[in-house]
């Protein structure tokens, strides 16, 4: 994937976006919002589920962190490359009990209110992030 760092205000108006998504009176969690569990073929999916197990959560723990991600926890942005018109991919980390978690989320569709996030598991390396100094 190719990545690459917002703006401040463009990742401020990015998770707004998903906020409004996420706590919109359409919005069905076990419906909206994708997690990636399954493991496939170039896909942490597998380490989505060991995570979710090892911290006990369920898609409205993921929710909940999801609404609590501020620019502070900002990574990069990544193209989708199963499609590169498709909306893009914004990395966060965030420390989750003593660990940090790697998250990969993006607005599938505003619309229809849906979330996917790809990647909720621990990172393997340390994580950069431009907005704190």
């Amino acid at each position: 994937m190719n990545g690459y760092v917002e703006s401040i205000s463009q990742i401020e108006e990015y998770l707004a976006r998903m906020k409004l998504v996420l706590c919109s009176e359409s919005f069905v969690l076990e419906r909206d919002l994708d997690i990636l569990v399954s493991p496939i073929i170039h896909s942490p999916g597998f380490l989505n589920a060991r995570t979710l197990e090892d911290l006990d959560y369920d898609k409205s723990d993921v929710r909940d962190e999801l609404l609590s991600l501020t620019t502070h926890d900002y990574s990069e942005t990544l193209v989708d490359n199963t499609e590169p018109t498709l909306p893009a991919f914004r990395v966060f980390g965030k420390i989750v009990g003593n660990k940090e978690v790697y998250i990969k989320v993006k607005i599938r569709n505003q619309k229809n209110k849906q979330v996917f996030c790809i990647s909720f598991h621990y990172a393997l390396h340390p994580m950069k992030k431009p907005f704190i100094v």
